[in-house]
């Protein structure tokens, strides 16, 4: 919260409770997952705040993006246009010492029942910001295959990355 304020955050509010129309606030900022029916009640929140008579900015940061269906949602809803979006990737979580999370809860159904691969290139994304910081990993080990991709998407980062900071 504390972070917030520093940044000249006046008042927040929990996702789902009603934002008072009323107030003078011009700028609002909504953090959420990119789900179908939180995104519904984006929608919903925004059409609320629109209707008052002070002209405001909607910014929407999705964690960790957004995603098709939501944008589908924004615009069926017709408050896509109204809205500004930026992607918003918290990375690992430290929650001791020598244990992070990616509080990904949705992370096994996605990758092993939907068979979509984009959490393991999140994971890659995460250990390749995370030795930016603090140092690359001298050995990394992994059990299956999802293991073995995000340590062929980490290598590849990292080759990107080396053609990137050489001079031109």
């Amino acid at each position: 919260m504390s972070a917030l304020r520093a940044a000249g955050v006046s008042k927040v509010f929990r996702f789902g409770t009603n934002i008072p129309s009323e107030g003078d606030f011009v700028s609002v900022i909504f953090i959420l997952k990119p789900a179908v029916p939180l995104t519904e009640n984006l929608a919903n929140q925004i059409k609320l705040l629109k209707g008052s008579n002070l002209k405001r900015e909607f910014h929407v940061w999705y964690v960790p993006k957004k995603n098709s269906l939501c944008e589908k949602v924004l615009e069926r809803e017709g408050v896509w246009g109204d809205i500004t979006f930026r992607n918003y990737s918290m990375g690992f979580i430290p929650l001791e010492n020598t244990y992070m999370s990616l509080e990904s809860l949705d992370f096994v159904r996605n990758c092993f029942v939907y068979n979509d691969p984009s959490d393991l290139y999140n994971v890659a994304m995460y250990l390749w910001e995370f030795q930016k910081h603090f140092g690359q990993i001298p050995e990394l080990l992994g059990k299956g295959d999802a293991a073995k991709i995000v340590i062929e998407l980490l290598i590849k980062i990292r080759r990107e990355n080396e053609d990137n900071d050489s001079p031109v």
